[in-house]
């Protein structure tokens, strides 16, 4: 889960000047592939979909 941390953080970081729209579409698949996984093993997968939803506002804010 850090590692997703890490990477949300880090486009937060770009987002003071803009967010770079591949990197946060990078970022977006990787949450996304994560959200699959947990649901296949049954794991709880609703921080990572509020780091999904934390992503794509980010996202928008800087389109």
């Amino acid at each position: 889960m850090k590692e997703y941390y890490r990477m949300v953080i880090e486009l937060c970081k770009q987002s003071i000047h803009q967010v770079n729209s591949e990197k946060g579409l990078e970022v977006l698949v990787e949450l996304d592939k994560a959200i699959t996984t947990a649901r296949i093993k049954g794991l709880p997968f609703e921080e990572l979909q509020e780091l999904k939803a934390d992503v794509e506002q980010l996202r928008t804010m800087c389109a």
